[in-house]
C-alpha cells in the first residue's frame, strides 16, 4: 500500500482553511462555556464591553472576536486570555491563585511596552490592563 500526499496549492489551502474553521469553532465553544459558567448574564457582559448581547452570541457561534474584546472578556470573566483564544494552559488566571511575581510582572510590562511603544497612552486603561494581564499569564513561572 502506498501513501499518496496531495501537495497541490488548492489542497494545501483547503486543509489550512479547515484548520482555521476548526480553531474558530473551538474558540467559540470555549467562549460560550466560560460565559455560561460565569455569574454574569450575556446582557451584563455586553454592557461592560460596550457591545450588544447579539455580538456576544456571534462570538460564541463563530469564534471570531477581536483581540481587544477577547482580552477585555477574559478580564471580566477572570479567565486566562490564552486559554480562551487557543485553549492553551489553564483557564484559571494568576489572580485566582493569589500569586503574583514582581519579576514576572516586570517582564510582562517590558513586553507590552516593546510591542506598543508610545501608543500605550492611546489605549483605554481597561484594555491596557487586560493586555498586561494576558502577557503576565502567558509568561512561564
Amino acid at each position: 500500500m502506498q501513501l499518496q500526499v496531495d501537495l497541490t496549492h488548492e489542497n494545501f489551502c483547503n486543509n489550512r482553511w479547515m484548520n482555521v474553521i476548526t480553531e474558530d469553532k473551538a474558540r467559540g465553544s470555549r467562549l460560550d462555556k466560560a460565559i455560561r459558567e460565569s455569574s454574569l448574564s450575556r446582557a451584563e457582559i455586553a454592557k461592560k464591553l460596550n457591545v450588544t448581547p447579539q455580538a456576544i452570541w456571534k462570538w460564541c457561534k463563530t469564534g471570531k472576536i477581536s483581540r481587544e474584546n477577547l482580552l477585555q472578556l477574559a478580564t471580566i470573566l477572570k479567565i486566562d486570555a490564552s486559554f480562551l483564544n487557543k485553549g492553551e494552559g489553564s483557564p484559571r488566571t494568576s489572580k485566582q491563585t493569589g500569586e503574583i511575581s514582581a519579576q514576572k510582572l516586570s517582564g510582562a510590562l517590558r513586553l507590552v511596552m516593546r510591542e506598543h511603544g508610545e501608543d500605550l497612552l492611546d489605549i483605554p486603561i481597561d484594555t491596557l490592563s487586560a493586555i498586561i494581564a494576558n502577557e503576565y499569564n502567558s509568561l512561564p513561572d
